[in-house]
């Protein structure tokens, strides 16, 4: 946001016309809606990319550590790995530093696993 903000504030001072500038602000404003609106069914891409239907996954909550597993291997990641945890949909999002998300199928944790992990991360998140 900010950098639409920079952005149109730069047209309008090197053009010398508001008026640039503020249809350079409200496009990126209907491109921030548009990619805001469309983020649910990139994330359902990118979710069958990493595991095509028939995939088999696995997972173990332990009181310090996520283990998971699938075609490529297995990990396992401290929760304090984490910074944020989402959950859109069907999927689980994991915020690891720096900035790199791990997605997962709501399913592959349950409701309660789920739960689970919105506290450990939260938890770790208030440090």
């Amino acid at each position: 946001m900010l950098g639409v903000v920079m952005v149109a504030t730069g047209l309008s001072l090197a053009t010398g016309d508001w008026a640039v500038g503020a249809g350079a602000a409200i496009a990126g404003l209907v491109l921030t809606v548009v990619m805001h609106l469309l983020r649910p069914a990139l994330v359902r891409r990118r979710m069958r990319a990493v595991y095509p239907p028939g995939t088999v996954i696995g997972a173990r909550l332990t009181p310090d550590e996520l283990w998971t597993s699938g075609p490529l291997g297995s990990s396992q990641v401290r929760y304090t790995a984490f910074q944020a945890i989402r959950v859109h949909d069907d999927v689980v999002l994991l915020r690891r530093r720096p900035r790199a998300w791990v997605l997962a199928p709501v399913e592959l944790f349950g409701p309660a696993g789920v739960a689970w992990l919105e506290q450990r991360i939260g938890s770790v998140s208030a440090r």
